[in-house]
């Protein structure tokens, strides 16, 4: 099943000009450095389709995805480097194809459709899986979320345990400064 959602999304347009192979394989030296001055992580779904196709050949314990969760945060990571990325600053450009308006839109949109897609496979997984009890479910839940790229405010270096009911005011300030460029 992710295979397959996987090959839908890399015969996309956007995707096939865009997501399918490293930045770098695309790119010049120049746009290089300044993608990896901003990109700490590079991802593209050339490379979880390799790490699929190895997780094929290895034992359960030594695979890259050993659960929905982890395939979906590296799909994440890539929707998340492209937005970052290709974040609208000043002045609106023209959104045409290779515009970093045009990629933003893209990934926005392949982001909130693979979300849905993901959506739609643990449902079908739940209806095919045993009930889980609910502190699992949650511990579950805590641990996806802080592997998740779009959630950095769960990984700081102030420790949430630390600042007990402090968390949440540590939070909301976070969230009102600016985000650094």
């Amino acid at each position: 099943e992710v295979h397959k959602m996987l090959e839908a999304f890399k015969r996309r347009e956007p995707c096939k000009l865009y997501f399918n192979r490293p930045v770098s394989a695309t790119a010049g030296a120049d746009f290089m450095r300044g993608y990896l001055t901003v990109i700490k992580q590079p991802m593209d779904l050339g490379t979880v389709t390799r790490k699929l196709e190895e997780d094929s050949k290895r034992p359960a314990d030594e695979k890259h995805y050993q659960f929905l969760e982890d395939f979906a945060c590296d799909c994440r990571q890539i929707w998340k480097n492209a937005l970052v990325f290709n974040e609208p600053r000043g002045k609106p450009e023209p959104n045409k194809p290779g515009s970093p308006a045009y990629i933003f839109d893209h990934a926005s949109k392949l982001a909130s459709d693979f979300e849905a897609k993901l959506a739609e496979m643990h449902r079908e997984l739940e209806k095919e899986a045993p009930p889980c009890p609910r502190l699992l479910r949650a511990r579950l839940l805590l641990a996806d979320v802080r592997r998740s790229p779009f959630s950095e405010h769960y990984r700081r270096e102030k420790d949430w345990r630390k600042l007990g009911d402090e968390y949440v005011a540590f939070l909301r300030e976070e969230m009102k400064r600016p985000s650094e460029p």
